[in-house]
């Protein structure tokens, strides 16, 4: 009897250890999809913030020049616009690739 109660002690060891492994192997998939949603979440971020910079530089360039009441700042809204319209044209392009992925 000492046997049987020794491999029923050992196959209800292996049986926990097969599901403490089963849990890990889901938690360790669940962090990598996290991680993967987070990484991606940093690209998406960074390619919103790069056209938002030349966007607001030009903006504060245009709102100065025409506190000054600067002589070029017809000339100055026109490239300021057309900034404004290209970063614009960049912002459409990053969010219909991040769609794509989706």
């Amino acid at each position: 009897m000492k046997s049987h109660d020794e491999i029923g002690t050992l196959a209800k060891s292996f049986n926990d250890m097969i599901s403490k492994l089963r849990s890990s192997r889901e938690e360790l998939a669940k962090h990598e999809r996290e991680n993967a949603w987070r990484e991606m979440a940093k690209q998406v971020a960074h390619e919103i913030r790069n056209p938002l910079t030349p966007i607001k530089l030009s903006i504060q360039h245009l709102r100065q020049a025409f506190k000054d009441k600067a002589p070029e700042r017809e000339e100055i809204l026109q490239r300021v616009t057309q900034t404004v319209i290209d970063q614009i044209e960049t912002l459409y392009t990053h969010s219909n690739r991040i769609l794509s992925l989706c």
